[in-house]
């Protein structure tokens, strides 16, 4: 379905001293800096490097030919470098191959002509696992060293969902269910307890969604979601912790990915998060007009210039969210959330969740408006701070109105997307209870 779950990236070096470069790097370097402190830099210092880190050795891999020719023609910096990660396309024929993954250095020489320099060449790796992201980094700031990084991600996407869970609302791996069965029971033990004391008397509201007819999206092919290389899938927990070095910031090019769950996730980690909370078409980022704007800092024309180049299409065409989140911000949004769920917190099975903006299709139902659930939840002057500390971290959001044949108001679109324990699904709170951002403001009972 869409685009954004995470999962990511592979190469033969040019030469025998990129080899020793890259043994060293690889198996040696603890961090970033260090390995470019310790080793002859191949190419010299600019101001920034991008990282096109490509997983599409999926279905979504023509569509992956359309980008790279997007980015190979597109903007290409004297004062920085532009790096392409990507599992199967020959950037010379662009067909698609079956082969170890390549890092693709694309430049102008000194008469203008269009260069794609393969320069690593990656063993056979899974690309949408923590290793292969992490030395896809580690290779790349490594070999091209710059002021600044940053990191798209192109794939599928499904947020912070576990593997699997999108497609069929079920864990789909015996050993995390496995993991999670205890946790989930003392969640139920500490919810029935809490309503013995009498502490949560509310009938819960029974929300129901519309399924795709006859169990199929007929919009299937326009969407995608992050990360899916083959059948693997990356967590946000696994991204987060793959990033070796401090990012200027990290797009996605993948559907749903922009949830606080994964943005807080990040925040050490980077410092914007450029993403989509509802879907992002096949036709994936306007590369043509985003990465001039990417590589000058200018994060919110980068996003103005997506949701321009999808507001300027017809039909379903013109559908399009995106934010920009600055990090450093993140962890006053998480103290108002605090304060507003431990003092409401059983007042969220009683929402009626049809009049909080979604940003899912069907019956996907884990991916709503965070300041309209808060608005929804306490009423709008006691959500006040927790409205104020959010539009003081996302500088920037935009949305063409629609995602398809979903509306968007703009009076609701806040930029972030949150899920809400309605109904209580014990799995799936028991598994929410892994990421930074729960543990940090607590919407679950499971901490009390």
């Amino acid at each position: 379905m869409d685009r954004t779950g995470v999962n990511i990236f592979k190469g033969t070096l040019r030469n025998a001293s990129l080899l020793v470069l890259a043994a060293v790097t690889l198996f040696s370097a603890v961090s970033c800096e260090k390995a470019v402190k310790e080793q002859k830099t191949v190419y010299q210092t600019k101001d920034k490097t991008i990282l096109v880190y490509f997983i599409d050795n999926n279905n979504l891999t023509s569509y992956a030919e359309t980008s790279i020719e997007q980015i190979i023609n597109g903007y290409l910096p004297d004062n920085g470098y532009v790096v392409i990660y990507t599992d199967n396309i020959n950037t010379t024929t662009m067909a698609v191959r079956d082969t170890m993954p390549l890092l693709i250095n694309v430049y102008k020489n000194s008469a203008g002509a269009i260069v794609k320099d393969t320069v690593y060449r990656f063993p056979g790796q899974n690309s949408a696992t923590k290793a292969a992201l992490t030395s896809a980094i580690q290779v790349t700031k490594t070999m091209f060293p710059a002021t600044q990084m940053g990191l798209i991600m192109w794939s599928h996407g499904t947020g912070w969902l576990p593997a699997g869970y999108y497609v069929s609302g079920v864990f789909s791996s015996c050993a995390i269910t496995a993991e999670l069965s205890e946790r989930a029971k003392e969640i139920d033990a500490l919810r029935n307890l809490r309503k013995l004391s009498g502490e949560n008397t509310v009938t819960p509201f029974v929300n129901t969604w519309p399924s795709s007819p006859g169990g199929v999206d007929p919009y299937a092919h326009m969407v995608k979601s992050f990360g899916l290389d083959n059948t693997t899938e990356m967590s946000i927990t696994d991204l987060a912790s793959a990033i070796p070095c401090k990012l200027d910031f990290i797009a996605f090019d993948a559907c749903l990915m922009g949830g606080i769950e994964v943005a807080y996730q990040l925040k050490d980690s980077v410092n914007y998060v450029i993403s989509s909370p509802a879907e992002v078409l096949t036709t994936s980022f306007p590369y043509g007009t985003m990465m001039q704007p990417l590589f000058n800092g200018d994060y919110i024309a980068a996003a103005k210039a997506y949701n321009d180049y999808y507001a300027s299409q017809t039909g379903d065409m013109q559908s399009a969210t995106i934010s920009v989140v600055k990090c450093s911000a993140l962890a006053d949004v998480a103290a108002q959330a605090k304060l507003i769920f431990d003092a409401n917190r059983d007042k969220i099975q009683a929402l009626n969740l049809s009049k909080i903006q979604p940003y899912f299709r069907y019956d996907k139902h884990w991916f709503y408006d965070i300041n309209d659930f808060m608005v929804n939840l306490v009423g709008e002057s006691a959500a006040s701070e927790f409205t104020a500390a959010l539009r003081n971290a996302v500088v920037a959001k935009y949305t063409t109105g629609k995602m398809i044949d979903l509306t968007i108001l703009s009076s609701k679109f806040s930029g972030l997307s949150t899920y809400i324990n309605n109904p209580v699904n014990s799995e799936l709170d028991a598994f929410y209870q892994n990421f930074a951002w729960e543990k940090a403001v607590n919407m679950t009972a499971a901490g009390k």
